[in-house]
């Protein structure tokens, strides 16, 4: 296992516990920066020349999704949409190994976005990358968002409301030793921030599908505010 170790103007490579000669850096980006996702975005920028005109590319640090589309039932199209992925992969692995970056593979995925009728026209399954298949899912993580198939967000929810009710039942535990501000603050770091995370996507869903997470903002609001949890959830919001 390497470690890279960040220094001024030089780095070395401690290896099996040796240190390595060190070496001068003319350009670096130290861990952790925030300027790291972006410089790495512009790094790859180069796998626009692999997307084919009719796929659209978007990435973040070393997250990148590529998008195609065809017509529901049509096997003709299906099949060449796929095989245009299955050819820009191999294209954007060889792009990288000249870059000298490793492509996952094995952690690579695919999903079909659709309506439950047009999901149950699709017939394709896997496709590859060289010999290596890649399986199709019924859900991908995009930058912390979890995606399904029918892009209906309740698995999303789902995952959010759990996070943030493990959040709130951690803070109920102290809430007795602190003031209300104080209790407001930790709850916005660590609840408010699950349910509010790329709320924009909550537009126009269903009151059913998002009442997990009102249920965890009710319930939070008469904690902070010292109330039973019989309370009117109204008058706490």
């Amino acid at each position: 296992m390497g470690i890279v170790v960040f220094i001024s103007e030089t780095f070395a490579v401690c290896l099996n516990k040796s240190l390595s000669t060190p070496m001068k850096v003319n350009f670096s980006v130290p861990q952790g920066s925030i300027n790291g996702p972006v410089y790495f975005t512009c790094y790859t920028s180069t796998m626009n020349t692999c997307i084919s005109d009719d796929q659209f590319l978007i990435g973040y640090a070393d997250d990148h999704s590529i998008y195609s589309s065809f017509k529901p039932g049509d096997v003709s199209s299906e099949f060449e949409s796929i095989r245009g992925l299955s050819s820009t992969l191999e294209n954007v692995k060889l792009l990288m190994q000249f870059n000298r970056l490793k492509m996952n593979d094995e952690k690579s995925e695919f999903i079909v976005f659709g309506s439950n009728r047009q999901l149950s026209k699709c017939n394709t399954d896997v496709l590859s990358i060289g010999d290596t298949p890649v399986r199709r899912t019924d859900i991908v993580k995009l930058l912390g968002v979890y995606l399904d198939e029918t892009l209906n967000l309740k698995h999303h929810i789902s995952m959010k409301a759990r996070a943030s009710a493990l959040a709130m039942f951690n803070l109920k535990k102290i809430r007795k030793y602190l003031d209300k501000s104080t209790c407001l603050k930790i709850a916005n770091a660590m609840i408010f921030s699950h349910v509010d995370y790329c709320n924009g996507l909550f537009i126009n869903l269903p009151a059913s599908t998002l009442h997990p997470l009102q249920r965890i903002q009710n319930y939070t609001a008469k904690m902070i505010l010292g109330r039973s949890k019989y309370d009117s959830a109204s008058e706490a919001l």
